[in-house]
């Protein structure tokens, strides 16, 4: 795989990312915070090249001095390699 892979919760207009993935082979977990249960919500996987890394990795920094939750602008479509849908049920 080329890129850097990323996860990532993608809204309507923004996306929030979530956690850097090392090794493609490895589980993770990453916290993801919404409203209440039984709304779908997808996490998407990304390959993104070193540009968007720095863009997130900044983002990430920002949010950490300044306690900002809003999310970035969406990541393109073409970077996607795959999503899931989930709902939370409690």
């Amino acid at each position: 795989m080329s890129g850097l892979p990323w996860t990532c919760r993608p809204g309507v207009k923004l996306c929030w990312p979530k956690r850097q993935i090392f090794k493609v082979t490895d589980r993770f977990t990453a916290k993801i915070d919404e409203r209440g249960p039984n709304q779908d919500f997808i996490v998407s996987l990304y390959a993104v090249n070193r540009d968007y890394h720095q863009q997130i990795k900044e983002w990430f920094d920002f949010g950490n001095r300044t306690g900002s939750k809003e999310g970035m602008p969406l990541l393109p479509e073409d970077l996607k390699l795959d999503s899931v849908k989930l709902k939370l049920l409690k």
